[in-house]
């Protein structure tokens, strides 16, 4: 399929969707999986996506932005590093997809990791991660939860050794500092045009 823009999309011909509208609206407006990858495609490419840590969400307080938080798990690193500071820059390597499975929403999007040790960059990671969680509108307000969260990941590059247990450190940040970190926001929700006509 090529969009009007000229770029070659990924899918192929969009399945109706079936749905039991309310008819008492004057209008409806219903979303596919399909809708949001198209516009993930053209938007959200490669490089698009870039946050770095810290930030106002986890800041420099928090544990992961100290080398003593991996004294354990990654003892080459704090071995070359103790008690430094770290930071973080987080970059998509391809657009999220997503996926509508009832009232789940599942987003797959891969990674670059880079970790840096007060400014220098001592390993870039490659990570794969999945994210399953729900959304809701109710009353003019869009929001949602995240259930659940997997990754697959991958040493790149390393200044601090071989990094065996990286899988586990980056469960664990995901887990308890990304998720929560995350629902904090979008539990919240954000506010929608509203009008007379709409809930």
């Amino acid at each position: 399929m090529r969009l009007s823009s000229g770029i070659n999309a990924e899918y192929g011909q969009p399945e109706a969707i079936a749905n039991q509208m309310d008819t008492s609206y004057m209008a409806c407006l219903l979303v596919s999986d399909y809708t949001l990858n198209t516009a993930s495609y053209v938007a959200l490419a490669a490089g698009k996506i870039v946050e770095k840590l810290p930030n106002q969400q986890v800041p420099v307080s928090n544990d992961i932005m100290n080398t003593a938080y991996f004294r354990d798990t990654i003892p080459d690193l704090y071995n070359t590093y103790p008690d430094k500071d770290m930071s973080y820059e987080v970059t998509n390597t391809r657009y999220p997809s997503v996926e509508f499975d009832h009232d789940n929403i599942i987003i797959d999007m891969p990674l670059d990791l880079s970790v840096k040790v007060e400014g220098v960059e001592v390993a870039v990671l490659s990570v794969q991660l999945t994210v399953e969680g729900s959304m809701e509108h109710n009353n003019n307000k869009l929001s949602g939860k995240i259930s659940s969260a997997s990754h697959t990941t991958s040493v790149k590059s390393s200044q601090v050794g071989s990094l065996d247990q990286i899988d586990d450190v980056i469960t664990d940040i995901i887990d308890n500092t990304a998720v929560p970190t995350l629902n904090g926001v979008i539990t919240k929700g954000w506010s929608c045009p509203s009008t007379s006509m709409s809930t």
